[in-house]
């Protein structure tokens, strides 16, 4: 009895510290908290838990005598190519070591031997399980306040972030932030959802990777499923993000017509003509609602990223111009976004990672994903629409891009243990 009682705490003490280690890795996607001058904290607090879950994760593995010979030598070959990469990047440009080799030396590492491990023990891809169900948390409490901010009920508090400047963001019990101001969205005049975040495109990236891993990853009832996504596709809506719309409309797309495949294949076929009609108009109406022949539109300043970067990237095609070298990137800038007021900002994450380090780093995101859509049709829906919301985010250096890149990574090396489970 003495026995069980152990495995028990045991268990429920690993699943308090994925929760907190979940958490974390949420509060460091650019929110309030990490902007306000607890970015350091958050990290040292990110990094400790990982190792502790590192440790448990090869305790488990000894003690039960897991077969670990291709982990060692995928990581092996992993180390050795990214040790190779950022040393000539760093003859281009030099950028903070400890940065780049923390980013994408050994997070992926740690999180590959995590996922590697709970794969082996028949619990998936539970962790990005936990990622949405925290989520659903922080969905609800800021659909709760964005209410209360639309009915026109006074905030509550101040507090200063560190994001493209510094400056002042008012909110409610330090819970939920009013960060963007108001804005027009489908003929709507709403106030952006930014939740917890300092900006609403972040938001809107957490809030549709947690809809991805309810639709692809994610198990429970029809009923809860049903609930979990009207929670969440409601909260992305109040984002008023354009990509994050959009994307929700394909995933639910894909899930509906290759995943479910409840009808005949002409049917099939039929509904999918007609269902492209319905939602290339429906993109056009909510791009139409973004387009505007001024400079500093948002679709603008979002195709000028697009070009900045691509202009960038020419210059040094196989290993780009310098990791952290934003100052490329300006240089090829429309001119206007340069001045005072200018938005100076970049919203391309695919872009950015092939300016800076070229085909050679963009290879870490671009193998991995690749190796997620080989594992099985739900992880190519997941795979595919996460590279597509990596192209229009800025998502490269957050700590939940590089923990779901790690877990494409250890569920093809283990494909067919990870299939079994699903």
């Amino acid at each position: 009895m003495e026995v069980v009682s152990d495995v028990k705490i045991g268990k429920v003490l690993s699943t308090f510290i994925e929760y907190m280690f979940v958490f974390v890795t949420i509060l460091q996607c650019n929110t309030v908290y990490f902007r306000s001058g607890l970015n350091n904290r958050i990290q040292i607090m990110w990094f400790g838990i990982c190792f502790l879950l590192v440790c448990i994760s090869l305790f488990e593995m000894i003690i039960k005598s897991y077969n670990i010979k291709q982990l060692v030598l995928s990581l092996t070959i992993f180390l050795a190519f990214m040790v190779t990469i950022l040393f000539l990047d760093y003859q281009i440009y030099p950028f903070p070591i400890k940065k780049e080799i923390s980013q994408f030396i050994i997070i992926p590492f740690m999180m590959v031997i995590i996922f590697y491990n709970k794969i082996l023990a028949g619990e998936g891809l539970d962790l990005l399980v936990k990622v949405e169900r925290v989520m659903l948390i922080l969905a609800g409490i800021s659909l709760f306040f964005w209410g209360v901010s639309e009915l026109g009920v006074p905030t509550n508090m101040a507090t200063f972030i560190t994001w493209g400047n510094y400056q002042q963001i008012s909110g409610y019990n330090n819970v939920h932030f009013i960060a963007q101001g108001i804005t027009k969205f489908l003929g709507m005049t709403l106030i952006r959802n930014t939740g917890i975040f300092v900006e609403a495109p972040m938001y809107s990236y957490a809030l549709t990777v947690s809809f991805l891993v309810l639709l692809f990853i994610d198990g429970g009832t029809k009923k809860s499923r049903i609930l979990k996504a009207v929670v969440l596709l409601a909260t992305i809506f109040t984002t008023t993000s354009t990509t994050g719309v959009i994307v929700s409309i394909l995933a639910i797309a894909y899930y509906e017509f290759f995943i479910v495949d409840r009808i005949s294949l002409v049917f099939k076929v039929l509904i999918i003509l007609l269902g492209l009609i319905a939602v290339g108009v429906l993109i056009k109406i909510i791009l139409l609602q973004k387009l505007s022949s001024n400079w500093n539109s948002s679709s603008s300043i979002r195709m000028n990223d697009l070009l900045s970067g691509l202009s960038a990237w020419k210059n040094n095609i196989v290993f780009g111009n310098g990791l952290e070298n934003y100052q490329i990137l300006l240089d090829y800038m429309d001119p206007r976004r340069l001045g005072f007021n200018g938005n100076m900002g970049f919203s391309s994450g695919l872009m950015q990672v092939l300016a800076y380090g070229g085909i050679a780093m963009g290879l870490f995101y671009i193998i991995p994903s690749i190796m997620g859509m080989l594992v099985s049709k739900k992880m190519f829906g997941f795979s595919s629409i996460c590279f597509l919301l990596f192209i229009f985010t800025i998502v490269n250096d957050t700590y939940l891009y590089f923990i779901i890149l790690s877990a494409f990574f250890a569920s093809f090396l283990l494909r067919k243990k990870y299939k079994e489970g699903e």
